[in-house]
């Protein structure tokens, strides 16, 4: 009996002596709470830094290189470009006019051969270069005259006329057969058109005040269409145009990627390194005229031939072969060559 009771006094004691509050732990200080935290930090940075570090160590090298590949075609089409002109005392006038030169450049068109089912016209549009040539024409006159000491001459009052214009694309089909006969015809052909007057200029001298204008500036020595890059306007803009079909691009194509990736091994070889992977790639075809558009000066339409956006199409201003150029950029991943 006493034994029992002792035990069981003895778990009670156990039990009183475990909650001693002399017998706790010390609680954590807030100087002891930042450490731990830092501690914690610094342990995580590192296993991030180690993560970087081997994920740096094993990502592989990069070479990109550049392939092209060239497409030359005799051209299958002369492309005119020209602008029709109206000219009246009033706006309403003008366009009326324009669109009667419109109709008789159509009869002319279908009477020179041209396929007139392909024929294209932008917008009319009333900022024409006409009466901004003739603004600096004044303007020089005015500071020659005054330079001089002479008095201003009536021929330069402003004319009061206005002018519409409208752009229109027309094209000829061509037989590419024979370079020498290709020529000859396309030699006659340019006269042909240059001698119909399609815009209507000979029909339009504009006004007694801009003829005397136009002697006052002649006068002075002053030229507006002697640059090499405008024409007077209704002057025709010629270009020579070529197709390609898509087999013919995705073999050209073809070919620029094959020599993209064999400048690439000989690349990764001079650095000891084979090529790997293919990271990127991404391919251009254009043509080769070497004009990026085309517009007006303050004189006339420049002689810029717009690049074609169908790939399949390209045009020179030049009389001869037209070139098509395709390039590929390639990115391929490197890796250790097998020795």
């Amino acid at each position: 009996m006493s034994c029992v009771c002792g035990k069981k006094s003895a778990i009670r004691t156990a039990s009183i002596s475990y909650g001693n509050d002399h017998d706790k732990p010390p609680e954590e200080t807030y100087f002891m709470k930042r450490v731990r935290r830092y501690a914690w930090g610094l342990a995580l940075l590192g296993a991030l830094a180690a993560n970087v570090s081997t994920a740096v160590a094993q990502e592989p090298g990069i070479v990109t290189t550049q392939g092209q590949s060239e497409i030359e075609r005799w051209p299958t089409q002369l492309v005119v470009r020209i602008d029709l002109i109206g000219r009246a005392g009033t706006l309403q006038e003008a366009l009326e006019t324009l669109e009667k030169r419109k109709e008789a450049a159509k009869l002319q068109l279908k009477t020179l051969g041209a396929d007139t089912e392909t024929v294209e016209y932008g917008d009319p549009t009333t900022t024409n270069v006409v009466n901004q040539g003739q603004q600096q024409m004044q303007q020089m006159i005015r500071q020659r005259i005054q330079q001089s000491g002479g008095d201003i001459p009536e021929g330069l009052k402003t004319p009061e006329s206005s002018t519409v214009t409208l752009p229109m694309i027309a094209r000829w089909k061509l037989d590419a057969d024979e370079p020498t006969k290709l020529l000859l015809s396309v030699t006659k052909l340019r006269k042909e058109i240059e001698e119909a007057d399609l815009a209507g200029t000979k029909e339009d001298e504009g006004s007694l005040a801009e003829q005397e204008l136009m002697e006052e500036a002649e006068a002075f020595g002053f030229d507006p269409y002697s640059g090499e890059e405008q024409a007077k306007p209704g002057t025709p803009s010629f270009s020579y145009a070529a197709t390609i079909t898509e087999e013919e691009r995705q073999a050209a194509m073809k070919k620029a990627y094959a020599a993209a990736q064999t400048d690439a091994e000989q690349l990764a070889a001079i650095a000891g390194q084979s090529l790997g992977g293919l990271k990127n790639l991404a391919g251009t075809s254009r043509d080769a005229s070497g004009s990026e558009g085309y517009g007006y000066s303050p004189f006339g339409r420049s002689r810029f031939v717009p690049t074609s956006d169908d790939p399949l199409t390209a045009e020179s201003p030049a009389m001869g072969k037209v070139k098509f150029n395709f390039m590929v950029n390639a990115a391929f991943y490197l890796v250790p060559s097998e020795k």
